[in-house]
């Protein structure tokens, strides 16, 4: 049992990693977040 939950625990931690690497490398495609972040600071 150990040994399962230690794998389920490293794909975890790996979806993870590369979700966030995804999300960086990825072009903001909805473009919301952006501009919801763009529009206060140019003031």
């Amino acid at each position: 049992m150990l040994v399962f939950t230690l794998i389920l625990l490293w794909l975890a931690a790996c979806l993870g990693v590369l979700s966030v690497w995804v999300l960086r490398d990825a072009p903001s495609t909805d473009a919301s977040p952006g501009a919801a972040v763009q529009e206060p600071t140019t003031q």
